[in-house]
């Protein structure tokens, strides 16, 4: 192998640490509908299961104004934390 067919060892360092940077970086995802019962929960928690069964960490948050329903019984088999509240008006 001749030096001109070599790939540069600086140029591939410099790669593999922005790939490596990338994969370190969370992804936001956001479920938008344009009125309840569309999908957006259920949507929201298939996406976390697909996640959870590649072995990503998933957090999984809903904001709902008061007297809406509690989101879906797929939510069931994901760890829960305590709902925040909060004033802000919608």
């Amino acid at each position: 192998m001749s030096d001109g067919d070599r790939p540069n060892p600086d140029a591939l360092l410099s790669s593999i640490q922005r790939e490596e940077a990338a994969n370190k970086r969370g992804r936001l995802k956001v479920f938008v509908g344009m009125c309840p019962g569309v999908g957006k929960t259920f949507a929201m928690l298939e996406a976390a299961q697909r996640e959870l069964k590649a072995g990503r960490d998933v957090v999984v948050a809903t904001w709902k104004p008061m007297g809406e329903k509690k989101p879906t019984r797929s939510s069931r088999a994901s760890r829960k934390w305590p709902a925040a509240s909060s004033n802000i008006a919608a």
